[in-house]
């Protein structure tokens, strides 16, 4: 008996918009395996000349992933620049060095994932981060979805999400992905009423990055404004969304402080000449370089996407619901405040993954299909060279 798709009324498209979890993980899966061959291919055409570091990172770098471990051959390209410092984050715990700038949960997972992986520790982080950005973005599916009513629009999301230049650190050993799952795991759970579970991913998410803090705002806006009740005990039952960010981040500096290990900003300044100013002064830092012909590469192409990223913040600020645009902005706020004392916006590029406002908004800009694949085009392709140099030790982001 033959089988027809027209008698059965079914459509692959249909079967996209249905099921909530087919096309994320559709989409990670083929994302992954492009990103792992080419990789791999680019370590076995160019020899790596892999740098010598002589500070706390590079110390555990061969006992973070030992020949003979499962999988070495494998994740071997994925082991670069703060990938080291997470898993020595992992492996020693805390001491008094540059480590302190990165917050503990993600560590605090690797370690626990490299019990079953043989010692191999870049393999738990990617274990780690690679399942952490398959759930990001099912639930960023499910947030449009829920918000927009729009499957094409949650669809096109997620596709100018993954196919952005640097969105590769999301499959490498990076904080990012984590972050992104729990601030949306926080996000559908304040919708859902469900205060303190958003609260414990609030926090959560603050002590995997700091930006985690400023989650207060945009979630204490849908808990008190958009979903307001009267009463003393509806408001204080709401209290975990307000909270919460700002206790993971407290959480982690009264450890660092009890313990005499140093304050975040000092290490900031002394690895990476980084600087808290007022905002905007990285702005100006940078125009002082550009017309003394001294910025980057990388400084110039993230200073035009940070402007076409605040742009798109002011449009959110005044289309989507304010929640949105209060993160967008608190955001930002962090960006700005901190400098550095020769080339500016460092890892800026990488951050924009965090903005998943601004991709909902460019996947309604992009309704024509035309114009979502020049971007996946180039932005595929952008990525795939940022990946050929990132495994190499270049400095892309």
């Amino acid at each position: 008996m033959g089988f027809s798709l027209s008698k059965q009324n079914f459509s692959l498209q249909t079967a996209f918009q249905q099921n909530i979890l087919l096309f994320p993980l559709t989409l990670f899966v083929f994302w992954r395996v492009l990103t792992a061959v080419v990789a791999l291919a680019s370590v076995n055409m160019i020899e790596v000349q892999t740098p010598v570091f002589d500070d706390a990172a590079g110390r555990v770098y061969n006992q973070a992933l030992p020949p003979d471990s499962p999988l070495a051959w494998l994740v071997e390209p994925w082991h670069r620049f703060d990938t080291g410092w997470y898993i020595k984050n992992a492996i020693t715990g805390y001491q008094a060095d540059y480590g302190i700038v990165f917050p503990p949960f993600y560590p605090v997972l690797i370690r626990l994932v490299a019990t079953f992986c043989a010692g191999n520790y870049v393999l738990a982080a990617l274990i780690v981060s690679n399942t952490a950005c398959a759930i990001a973005l099912i639930l960023l599916y499910r947030l449009v979805i829920r918000e927009f009513g729009d499957h094409q629009l949650a669809q096109r999301t997620l596709i100018l999400l993954v196919a952005f230049p640097t969105a590769f650190f999301m499959l490498s050993g990076y904080a990012e992905p984590l972050f992104l799952a729990l601030t949306l795991g926080a996000w559908l759970a304040t919708l859902d009423r469900r205060w303190l579970l958003a609260g414990v991913l609030a926090a959560l998410a603050a002590l995997t990055r700091i930006q985690g803090a400023v989650l207060m705002f945009p979630l204490a806006w849908i808990a008190y404004i958009r979903l307001r009740e009267t009463g003393w005990r509806a408001q204080l039952v709401r209290l975990p969304v307000l909270i919460g960010g700002p206790a993971g981040l407290l959480a982690h500096m009264l450890y660092l402080r009890v313990n005499n290990l140093g304050d975040m900003n000092s290490m900031y300044n002394a690895g990476w000449g980084s600087n808290i100013g007022f905002p905007g002064q990285s702005i100006i830092l940078y125009l002082n370089r550009f017309l003394s012909g001294e910025t980057l590469g990388y400084e110039n192409t993230n200073f035009v996407l940070l402007i076409i990223f605040m742009a798109l913040s002011v449009v959110v600020l005044l289309r989507f619901r304010p929640e949105y645009g209060l993160y967008l902005w608190a955001t930002l706020g962090l960006l700005l405040l901190r400098n550095f004392d020769t080339s500016q916006f460092k890892s800026t590029f990488r951050h924009f993954l965090m903005f998943f406002p601004c991709f909902i908004l460019i996947g309604m800009i992009l309704k024509h299909p035309r114009w979502t694949l020049v971007y996946m085009i180039i932005g595929f392709c952008w990525q795939m060279l940022l990946i050929a140099l990132y495994t190499h030790w270049s400095w892309v982001a």
